[in-house]
């Protein structure tokens, strides 16, 4: 019963990444001044590492979070 709602779960957790993403590159590339480009990046790659971590999540591979892990350091 439970594992239908956790890939529900995962599945609009990751959509709604993606959708975080593309803003943050949207604004990363439009961005008027430097100081939004540079915050666009902090949010683009610290929602790239949560991206990783629902794809380990429900991939059941500990390969996603150490890619995460690297992505956050």
């Amino acid at each position: 019963m439970s594992g239908w709602i956790l890939s529900l779960a995962l599945a609009y957790a990751q959509l709604a990444l993606i959708v975080a993403m593309a803003f943050a590159t949207l604004r990363m590339l439009r961005g008027p001044r430097a100081q939004d480009r540079v915050l666009a990046l902090d949010a683009l790659y610290v929602n790239s590492a949560l991206f990783m971590m629902t794809v380990g999540i429900r991939a059941g591979s500990v390969f996603f979070f150490e890619a995460a892990l690297v992505i956050a350091m």
